[in-house]
């Protein structure tokens, strides 16, 4: 009789020891994914930017140097493009929000990408937001996991005049 409730006691611990068990390893799963998202998402904003740093500056840019800031386009910028029409900067700000996704160790990752741009001007050693034109403009992208997750970046273009 005792054996038997010994035994049935270490099969309980054992059982209660387990469940801890997957419950920990569930825990390191979930920290390990949302990583891996976050990097993910922060890896395709950069890939982003460098994209959208090719484009031109400004339309008034794209075939003329612009020496007077006055020329360039005057915010609020338009809303509602493409991403696959754009062709200056200001033309990702606030497009149609760009369904993308990333392949993961766990999987195809669908990400939702939003961009913000803005002119900013230099006030020591910070750039601020500013409703006039400028030479120099900041996109910001916003990326979001399909779990919630979101990365921010931003880069600051500037244009050069020859």
């Amino acid at each position: 009789m005792q054996q038997t409730l010994l035994a049935f006691c270490a099969l309980g611990l054992t059982m209660l020891l387990s469940v801890n068990q997957k419950q920990a390893q569930k825990q390191v799963d979930v920290a390990l994914d949302q990583t891996v998202i976050q990097q993910s998402a922060a890896t395709r904003a950069a890939d982003l930017l460098d994209v959208i740093g090719s484009f031109d500056f400004d339309a008034a840019t794209a075939s003329q140097t612009v020496t007077d800031p006055s020329a360039l386009t005057a915010p609020p910028f338009s809303t509602g493009g493409t991403f696959a029409n754009a062709d200056d900067l200001d033309d990702v700000h606030a497009m149609q929000t760009l369904r993308d996704s990333v392949a993961t160790p766990q999987g195809w990752l669908p990400l939702s990408v939003d961009a913000q741009v803005t002119y900013v001007d230099k006030v020591g050693p910070d750039f601020v937001p500013t409703t006039t034109r400028t030479f120099t403009k900041r996109v910001t992208l916003t990326v979001t996991g399909s779990n919630g997750t979101t990365v921010e970046m931003s880069r600051i273009y500037g244009y050069t005049r020859s």
